[in-house]
């Protein structure tokens, strides 16, 4: 499957965390503190991660793809719902992988403040994107789409991307 890019954008700044360490979350419409970290190269990320919930909702997502082409998809269940978490799993060709790397470069993931919400809205969708490449990680979380029109843009390419990928149940 051919993913195609979208034009290049984005604001702000950026930071790098170790892997499983937390980011630092910048106020709502400040940069973050800490200074841009140059953008790897595309073959330097390994893993793409997409998070998705709401304050009450029954469920959430959490789709990662992994360089190597395994991808793991839970939907994530809500203990006050009554729902579990599922898993599925599926590949994803290095093409298509490196497609969705590039666009995250391309349209300034890596510039991107690490937070984007209105504090008006406390309540509401969220979604974090996630690159990893070796033991450094970078996120950017976003509430209400409030998130640059790049990162709409590389979540809706996610989403097509696994709208068409046939998923295996994993117990």
């Amino acid at each position: 499957m051919a993913i195609g890019l979208v034009g290049i954008g984005g604001a702000g700044t950026a930071a790098c965390t170790a892997a499983g360490s937390p980011g630092t979350q910048a106020p709502a419409g400040a940069a973050s503190a800490i200074a841009s970290a140059p953008a790897p190269a595309v073959a330097d990320i390994t893993e793409i991660a997409l998070e998705r919930g709401c304050f009450g909702c029954a469920s959430g997502s959490l789709l990662v793809l992994h360089r190597n082409g395994t991808v793991a998809h839970t939907v994530t269940g809500n203990a006050r719902h009554g729902t579990a978490d599922v898993r599925s799993r599926a590949t994803i060709a290095a093409a298509d992988f490196d497609a969705l790397a590039k666009q995250a470069i391309t349209r300034g993931f890596y510039d991107w403040r690490d937070s984007y919400q209105n504090p008006q809205l406390a309540d509401g969708d969220w979604t974090v994107l996630r690159l990893q490449q070796g033991d450094q990680v970078r996120q950017v979380f976003e509430r209400n789409e409030a998130g640059p029109v790049g990162m709409s843009d590389l979540v809706r390419a996610i989403e097509s991307w696994q709208a068409q990928t046939a998923f295996e149940p994993t117990p």
